[in-house]
């Protein structure tokens, strides 16, 4: 049976959309701008399908939670599993089953919690939140004039700071692994501290089983470089740099994950300045194969330093070139009106807080967000600067021109 889709409007064979994308690029490419793609498979119930972005090209794929919506012999149907439905309350419970990472309420980075002090309230943590704080206490968002950095570094930093934080009324430490960086004499210590790290999850392996006689499966949290990332066998499949082991990627049990993510990870993995660094969720099932149930991604550049956009990396390379001191803010999206970092040279006794700002500003919108902003800088007696599509950053950035701001 022929089943079909539509793009914009257009209807086209889902099979041949499905595994000849190439032939309906600019169709897609519509459809991605429109949010307009549709699996008309089930007549009376158009089940929405996602666009997505890999390397120069689109693809069609089934949103998570969807995958089993659609009809039998359906392309973007997904492989069937008795104890996952779309139904969300069952979804849930599966979620709520699993022995999550959660840190207590009311806790805060600077806080360290007391045993006895808890109300018994927990809440589950937020992934992107929780990277972007182990980065920001690791001081891995700063930089001095002569510092050295590499993974090994890296590692240490961020398990020194884990294991400070409480998480399920234990060291986070006990729950992260980061991987090592591979040296052949050190294989086999390396080989046993992972098999440590996974000792508790098979003890306690993940299963779709929503069965309430059964005891919750264990997660635990791995942070590494990304290697790579490729569909294998109906499932995305990630690999970390260092590290040899597969992680497989399972929407179905977890619908936070965001499904452009996986897009966004196929791009990065082909090189360029962004290097993403991600935290995995992982459980391990019966048969040994690590499921990861939740994930963020950071994008840093070669120095693990945080940033994304060209500019960021532009204006890092320039503070470094020029000796510099700095750090970045935490969580800082460009243009956003808070100082996406504070540097100062050597030679100076004041930082100097930078600001952003998008091209898409006017001339006067950046005029008066410009006057507002130093207005209330000179109130703290803070110098500022401003980086954005107007100013060049080795113009504003540049040593000499810093010095005469102190003087």
């Amino acid at each position: 049976m022929n089943f079909i889709v539509t793009l914009d409007g257009e209807f086209v064979d889902a099979a041949k959309a499905h595994n000849e994308p190439n032939l309906y690029q600019a169709e897609m490419h519509r459809a991605k701008q429109l949010g307009n793609a549709k699996c008309l498979c089930v007549t009376d119930a158009p089940i929405g399908l996602v666009v997505r972005k890999l390397g120069r090209g689109h693809i069609l794929a089934a949103w998570p939670g969807t995958v089993e919506n659609h009809s039998e012999g359906c392309p973007f149907r997904g492989e069937h599993r008795p104890a996952i439905t779309a139904n969300r309350e069952l979804n849930q419970k599966l979620k709520n089953d699993a022995q999550e990472l959660i840190y207590r309420s009311g806790w805060r980075s600077d806080d360290r919690l007391d045993q006895g002090s808890s109300d018994g309230n927990i809440t589950n943590v937020d992934l992107t939140w929780l990277l972007s704080e182990l980065w920001q206490e690791s001081m891995l968002s700063a930089w001095k004039h002569g510092w050295r950095r590499d993974w090994s570094f890296v590692k240490s930093r961020l398990l020194k700071v884990a294991a400070q934080k409480v998480v399920n009324r234990a060291s986070l430490a006990s729950r992260l692994y980061v991987p090592s960086t591979f040296k052949a004499i050190r294989k086999a210590e390396i080989n046993a501290v992972w098999s440590g790290f996974l000792k508790p999850l098979k003890q306690r392996p993940f299963t779709y089983s929503v069965d309430d006689s059964q005891p919750p499966y264990f997660t635990s949290l791995v942070i590494g470089e990304l290697g790579s990332i490729a569909w294998t066998s109906g499932t995305w499949v990630i690999r970390l740099r260092n590290h040899s082991s597969e992680f497989g990627l399972v929407p179905e049990a977890a619908e936070t994950i965001d499904p452009r993510l996986t897009s966004k990870l196929q791009q990065l993995s082909v090189g360029g300045k962004c290097r993403p660094v991600v935290a995995l969720c992982v459980a391990i099932d019966h048969l040994g194969l690590l499921h990861v149930l939740d994930m963020a991604i950071l994008k840093v550049s070669s120095l693990w330093l945080p940033a994304s956009l060209p500019i960021e990396h532009e204006l890092i390379d320039a503070l470094i070139k020029h000796g510099h001191e700095f750090h970045i803010t935490k969580g800082h999206r460009w243009g956003a009106g808070a100082p996406y970092l504070v540097c100062k040279h050597p030679s100076q006794t004041q930082w100097i807080s930078v600001f952003t700002y998008g091209s898409s500003m006017s001339t006067l919108k950046l005029q008066q967000y410009r006057a507002k902003v130093d207005a209330e800088s000179a109130k703290l007696g803070r110098i500022n600067r401003f980086v954005g599509h107007a100013d060049a950053i080795n113009k504003v950035l540049c040593a000499n021109e810093i010095h005469r701001a102190d003087h």
